[in-house]
């Protein structure tokens, strides 16, 4: 799953993000205790906050009445690992850290190191694991990433919803901008001259294709997304009035 489609997972709201695997026992803690050492991830034992000795057993820190956590730095990325209940693994992270594709990219190796490690399903969820709140799961019978689309996600799925802006390439705009430019800058010094018509046809083309995506956009992003929706309309405006101020010119 890529991070263009991600990210909106990882938009700061003030809560933590978890990375969950359940139907645990405590062997299972113990492989992944022994794991984490062995994949050369700097770790750090917290007995109730505080730096402490790594017990002598996972079953040694769920019977123990201080608060047991590890927490992890995997390649610049913070995770705690609370020892909350045997049957579930839980590693929180915070949603500030992922901050590109090489963060995002960190996220999905832990989730399918220890899905492999662990031969279960491996989840990404909203803190506190609301099973309505499934961001991306990792399922190592097929080594695939997948979205949850359930119904009980469909809130989640509203927050996260990806606009089509999300998906258009910045390079491509980046070069349509550019050819336009360039042949909206030629049309204007030669207008009177068919090339001129030419490269201003051309032009027009390019600011039609753009216009109508931007105003897909805007439509698409109507109460969901409503910062970018304001962007695309005046983008879509100015766009318009530039294209006709133009084409005055260069016919």
């Amino acid at each position: 799953m890529t991070w263009e489609r991600m990210r909106d997972a990882f938009t700061p709201d003030g809560a933590l993000r978890d990375i969950l695997v359940r139907d645990t026992t405590i062997e299972d803690w113990d492989r992944l205790l022994d794991a984490t050492e062995s994949w050369g991830w700097h770790h750090e034992w917290l007995i109730d906050g505080e730096r402490g000795p790594r017990p002598a057993s996972a079953a040694a820190a769920f019977a123990s009445s201080d608060s047991h956590a590890l927490a992890l730095v995997v390649d610049g990325l913070r995770l705690h690992l609370h020892f909350f209940s045997p049957d579930e693994v839980e590693a929180d992270l915070d949603p500030r850290d992922v901050r590109d594709e090489r963060d995002y990219d960190t996220v999905c190796d832990v989730m399918r190191r220890f899905g492999r490690l662990l031969d279960r399903r491996v989840l990404l969820a909203d803190e506190g694991g609301d099973p309505r709140h499934v961001l991306l799961s990792y399922d190592p019978a097929n080594d695939a990433f997948l979205v949850e689309s359930s119904d009980a996600g469909a809130e989640r799925a509203k927050r996260h919803w990806q606009s089509p802006w999300d998906g258009y390439s910045r390079a491509k705009l980046r070069s349509f901008c550019a050819v336009l430019f360039i042949a909206m800058t030629i049309a204007f010094l030669v207008r009177h001259d068919r090339l001129g018509g030419v490269l201003a046809g051309l032009g027009l083309t390019i600011v039609t294709m753009h216009v109508s995506f931007l105003l897909v956009a805007a439509l698409l992003d109507w109460r969901r997304q409503p910062a970018r929706q304001a962007m695309a309309i005046v983008a879509v405006v100015a766009s318009s009035a530039i294209t006709s101020k133009l084409l005055s010119l260069a016919f």
